[in-house]
């Protein structure tokens, strides 16, 4: 059911259906164009890994590299995580997720990163496996206006740091999202607790 597979364009030919679907599914803005060369060239680090049922029903892709502010911590980042939807609800993706982190473990992983997008979160699925939520991470699209080239948008958080307007608001901000976060780890355990964890997408 569950293997580590080398990439080639017969896998890339069977990933194409899924990886259109995956990207459906979150909605990215972005039309899908793997630069597959990239993934050629980063063998060495790749680490791809599959579902079978006969056919192709998911995956995983993890980057197996050293962080670069503690040598000796090798990490594994997860790149790209998919099911079909058809498959979820049956263990298959904790299970899988299970097997990737043992196969890794194996070659000396120390610590796994999985990114999970708000809007498809299983958050609380990897928290049943033994994950905690580390990190936050913010997007923000820089060539649909939302940035000025002349330096104004500078300008104005200098003129309201002068005014004490920034700091202030700062500091109102954060407990904001800490209440935000700790909700979030208030509705992650309620889905646990329900059974939750459905294996939604990550892209």
């Amino acid at each position: 059911m569950f293997a580590r597979e080398t990439l080639s364009p017969e896998l890339i030919e069977e990933l194409t259906p899924l990886l259109q679907q995956h990207c459906t599914e979150v909605e990215d803005e972005s039309p899908l164009d793997v630069d597959w060369e990239r993934y050629y060239a980063a063998a060495s680090t790749l680490r791809l890994y599959t579902v079978r049922l006969e056919d192709l029903i998911g995956y995983a892709s993890f980057f197996v590299v050293r962080n670069p502010h503690f040598r000796y911590s090798l990490q594994a980042l997860q790149d790209t995580l998919f099911l079909n939807p058809f498959y979820r609800g049956r263990f298959i993706g904790p299970r899988f997720i299970e097997w990737c982190d043992r196969q890794l473990a194996l070659e000396g992983v120390q610590k796994v990163y999985h990114h999970v997008k708000t809007a498809h979160d299983f958050g609380p699925m990897l928290e049943m496996l033994g994950y905690s939520c580390v990190e936050l991470v913010y997007a923000r699209r820089l060539d649909h206006g939302g940035v000025r080239g002349d330096g104004g948008d500078v300008s104005e958080l200098a003129g309201h740091a002068e005014s004490g307007n920034a700091g202030g608001e700062g500091h109102q901000a954060a407990p904001s999202r800490q209440a935000a976060h700790a909700g979030a780890r208030s509705d992650r355990a309620a889905a646990a607790s329900r059974g939750g964890g459905r294996w939604a997408t990550e892209h």
